[in-house]
């Protein structure tokens, strides 16, 4: 049986190859944004990263089919073209779930790239089978062998490449991510070519499907939104990841400070436990949030009982009305006030008699946040 010889556009082929190694780049990125902590933000990453990079990895093929000709006019009947790119969508996906986990042991290994390479088969056979010929391809079944093969080799090596990546040094992580993504978009393609190598198409044969999908303008169409589509997706992981490093010196800065707060308060309740009988703090509407237990040995007061209250709402004695107005309005004015006396009697009747100091307290902004003070039984 005599066979049409088929021919290649050089230009669309190398495209084709770009296109491959673009998407595994982006893959490659990809790969780090679904394992991040927040389950629902990496969940996202995994559905949108398998509908951008299934996209990229059946462009690659689409293209490169359009890069084949023979002299026959060809179409691609919608349908199956269609159910190629899903199939395209499906394989990403398990690499991505793949990539996700924590490690890759080997019977991970065998059952993800068994999969991804048995999707990618389906995709590209899927693909070819778009061509509606009469008589029908003739297949080569050893080079369709060699295809499925390759396949299986060139996933399992990108699931492998994904988790070797993340013991990458970050300063060479871009460089070794480039290389591996050449290598992968060139094993992607040899397998997509060795596969078109498996067809033959009978001289004399037909494209029932002439006047659908195909052309010059087709190609270039496709070709553009697959580069689109991968651009957005990889800026957007790039700036994620720009925000989640940004999140993070943020979170242990807060840290940090919130160490140096907690120090500098026990170092405050030290010093208070030797100069006063006892401390406390006021948030920025003048109520206690905090009263140390020693006031219960000064005034023989609850200490519980001042929690979410100002001072004038507790239970005092001896303090006029204009004695409060005056300490309200230095409150207001955020000024630090000394030896503010008052009395209250305690548990057992006695009046005890009590002064207390206090200065404001700013946050970094310069905002206030509160009071802080101390107390002392002056009871004679």
């Amino acid at each position: 049986m005599q066979f049409l010889v088929p021919r290649y556009d050089p230009w669309v082929v190398a495209l084709s190859v770009g296109i491959a190694s673009f998407a595994s780049y982006v893959a490659l990125d990809l790969a780090k944004r679904v394992r991040g902590d927040d389950r629902r933000i990496a969940r996202n990453w995994w559905i949108g990263g398998s509908v951008a990079l299934g996209t990229g990895i059946w462009s690659m093929h689409f293209v490169g089919m359009l890069a084949f000709s023979i002299p026959v006019e060809l179409g691609y009947t919608p349908l199956l073209t269609v159910v190629s790119w899903l199939a395209a969508i499906a394989v990403s996906g398990v690499a991505l779930a793949v990539a996700g986990q924590n490690t890759l042991g080997w019977r991970r290994l065998a059952l993800g790239s068994a999969t991804m390479g048995t999707g990618i088969a389906a995709m590209h056979y899927t693909g070819m089978a778009a061509l509606d010929m009469a008589p029908g391809i003739v297949w080569n079944a050893v080079l369709v062998a060699a295809s499925l093969g390759i396949a299986v080799v060139a996933s399992a090596a990108a699931l492998q490449i994904f988790f070797w990546l993340r013991r990458v040094a970050d300063g060479r992580s871009y460089l070794y991510q480039l290389l591996a993504a050449l290598i992968m978009g060139a094993a992607i393609s040899g397998m997509h070519y060795t596969g078109m190598a498996a067809a033959a198409f009978p001289v004399g044969s037909v494209c029932l499907s002439a006047g659908a999908l195909g052309g010059r303008t087709l190609n270039t169409m496709v070709a553009f939104s697959a580069f689109t589509l991968l651009t957005i997706t990889l800026l957007t992981s790039i700036f994620d990841a720009r925000m989640q490093s940004k999140t993070a010196l943020l979170a242990a800065s807060l840290q940090k400070a919130n160490v140096g707060l907690n120090q500098e308060r026990e170092r405050f309740r030290a010093l208070t436990a030797l100069s006063a009988d006892w401390f406390w703090e006021q948030d920025r509407d003048l109520r206690f949030t905090e009263i140390s237990a020693g006031i219960e040995r000064g005034l023989g007061s609850d200490h519980r009982a001042w929690f979410g209250k100002t001072r004038w709402e507790l239970d005092w004695v001896g303090v006029d009305a204009a004695t409060w107005d005056r300490h309200r309005t230095q409150l207001q004015r955020r000024e630090t006030f000394h030896d503010f006396v008052f009395q209250r009697r305690d548990a057992e009747g006695r009046l005890r008699t009590a002064s207390t100091s206090g200065q404001p307290v700013f946050d970094e902004a310069g905002g206030f946040v509160g009071y802080r003070g101390v107390g002392r039984d002056i009871t004679k």
